[in-house]
């Protein structure tokens, strides 16, 4: 039905609590994430089960016209794929991740120029990064005006296998 539309800009957002109560909703999001070139911002909230995998399928390619995303506020880490946006965010002024893990992040943010807006919340430890390579990837960012950094605690050593206590 959205290719019936004028090319508008599209603003998704979906959450556990909106996705559960319409049945038809979960289809309806992956057809609108088939219009790349339209989509402008996307909030993903909460934990969306079952649908997150297919949503995530759908979202590694580029969204050229993509400026806002946000997701997070699930209290079980979501693992977005190597590939998430094709790897690329040109045009992406506001970025907000929480409790996500994301192994690209750091080469999808070189990729994001006029990024005006940061927050990393609860990284995981399996991304820390190293202070030099975080700086080199914000110095690419001439536009950055809000930075906001959390990360998760390592777990303490009697919980790591390989290590004794």
């Amino acid at each position: 039905m959205l290719d019936t539309w004028p090319n508008l800009p599209i603003h998704i957002s979906a959450s556990q609590y909106k996705t559960s109560q319409l049945h038809g909703e979960k289809k309806s999001l992956i057809a609108t994430l088939k219009h790349t070139g339209h989509i402008c911002q996307i909030q993903l909230y909460g934990p969306l089960g079952s649908q997150l995998e297919r949503i995530l399928q759908a979202m590694q390619k580029p969204f050229p016209a993509l400026t806002s995303l946000a997701i997070g506020g699930s209290m079980a880490m979501e693992v977005l794929p190597q590939a998430f946006l094709g790897g690329s965010a040109q045009h992406l002024w506001s970025c907000i991740l929480s409790a996500v893990e994301f192994p690209g992040i750091w080469k999808l943010l070189l990729t994001a120029n006029h990024l005006v807006t940061l927050d990393l919340w609860h990284i995981p430890y399996s991304m820390h990064t190293l202070p030099e390579g975080m700086a080199t990837c914000l110095s690419t960012m001439p536009n950055l005006k809000s930075l906001s950094i959390g990360f998760q605690a390592p777990q303490p050593l009697h919980n790591w296998p390989d290590q004794p206590n």
